[in-house]
């Protein structure tokens, strides 16, 4: 209950600097602005400094050099079909930029998974190889100057088996089963709507493109060789 209203004071505190570019944000939710432009390449790397440089302004477990090759997606907190349709959301999302990459072969897509239900990881992923990210959501109604507000916060936490550095570049599962998985955790970020459904819609996918964007694309270009030499390419393009 205290982390709930800890966040809430939050949220409520930044509805004045941030309402009209939110609006403005989720209106255009639908597109998926491609990486390859100086916004996107600047949020890249952002996170690609904080990775190699600074302390990691999240909670995480997960060795910054461990690749995967396989990647799934869940949602809590929204009630079906809605929670489904954010899965999706960021399958597709996940699905453009591991093309823009030039990984789709590389890296591929399971079924929306979560890791405390059963059934994780994915009849036929390989275990130490699956990265498992879900995006939690908590929304309110709040009143701000007589005017009733929407406010969404998202956390993503992300879950990778734990494994060892056997060589340069290989790894492989830990033998020592109670040996705990690799974590991840972001948040929460935070966004406001004025009143309707599919407002509040669009600005949670936008919440979870955010998150694609800067934690999970960064990693994919520090560990993967064909994703960074496309990234790099892009780079010497001096966009």
């Amino acid at each position: 209950m205290a982390k709930a209203n800890w966040r809430s004071s939050i949220l409520v505190a930044l509805f004045v600097l941030g309402m009209a570019a939110t609006l403005r944000a989720a209106a255009a939710d639908e597109d998926i602005p491609p990486l390859h432009t100086k916004e996107k390449m600047q949020t890249i790397f952002i996170s690609l400094m904080d990775i190699m440089v600074a302390p990691v302004p999240y909670i995480s477990s997960i060795p910054i050099n461990r690749p995967f090759t396989a990647i799934g997606f869940a949602v809590r907190g929204r009630t079906s079909p809605d929670a489904e349709v954010l899965a999706e959301f960021a399958r597709h999302a996940m699905e453009v930029r591991l093309e823009e990459l030039g990984v789709s072969q590389q890296i591929h897509i399971t079924s929306s998974v979560d890791p405390i239900s059963p059934g994780w990881p994915p009849t036929g992923t390989p275990y130490c190889d699956m990265l498992s990210v879900t995006f939690s959501f908590n929304a309110a109604a709040h009143d701000v100057d007589g005017r009733s507000v929407f406010v969404i916060a998202a956390d993503m936490i992300a879950r990778q088996p734990a494994s060892e550095e056997v060589a340069a570049g290989e790894w492989q599962c830990m033998k020592d089963t109670s040996a705990p998985d690799g974590m991840m955790q972001v948040g929460p970020r935070v966004a406001v709507v004025g009143q309707g459904e599919l407002a509040a819609m669009h600005q949670s996918q936008a919440l979870i493109l955010s998150f694609i964007d800067s934690m999970i694309v960064p990693r994919i270009v520090r560990t993967n060789k064909t994703a960074t030499e496309t990234f790099r390419s892009w780079a010497r393009d001096g966009n």
